[in-house]
């Protein structure tokens, strides 16, 4: 039995020998580590505020004293471009015709020197723009969603001949 005891425990060692060469040179799948990737994830919880206005701007050509003139309610267009579903719009007059004033309302009889603009169609307010303060223009416009208006320029009685004027009408939006 020696001759087999000395085979088996070769065979033992050589067993061995085989497992932990085996071990170094080919790790079972259970080790391996990959070197990884990664996932950059981006996100907005305020959205993205964006409105549009065309055409961007309008002549009313010659308008005479104690008369209006408008554009069709759908001649200018106000577009929610931004990525929140509710924009809300304001108005203001950012610069104003040199030597008139504004009037909040129909100045047609006012007196003298006066203008005012009133803003209509398918916004959510009608309203007369002022410089002082923003006017609620509209609310609640969707996402990708569109709205039309018009502008009507009201001139009140001249004292004096004025040239060309010209007023600039600012919009904002803002989430609700």
């Amino acid at each position: 039995m020696g001759c087999i005891e000395g085979i088996s425990r070769i065979l033992k060692i050589c067993l061995v020998l085989c497992m932990l060469v085996l071990a170094f040179v080919s790790p079972p799948d259970i080790m391996k580590v990959s070197a990884g990737n990664t996932v950059t994830v981006t996100f907005d919880p305020d959205g993205n505020v964006s409105l549009d206005v065309w055409p961007a701007t309008y002549d009313f050509g010659t308008i005479y004293a104690n008369s209006s003139k408008a554009t069709t309610g759908t001649y200018f267009t106000l577009a929610n471009n931004g990525s929140v579903n509710g924009m809300f719009t304001d108005a203001l007059i950012t610069s104003g015709a040199a030597a008139m004033t504004l009037y909040d309302g129909v100045c047609i009889d006012a007196g003298n020197n006066y203008y005012s603009i009133n803003a209509s169609g398918t916004i959510s307010n009608q309203t007369f723009l002022h410089t002082s303060d923003s006017r609620d223009f509209d609310d609640n416009l969707a996402k990708g969603g569109t709205k039309t208006f018009g502008l009507t320029l009201y001139i009140s009685n001249l004292t004096t001949n004025l040239t060309q004027r010209t007023v600039t009408i600012t919009l904002t939006a803002a989430t609700s």
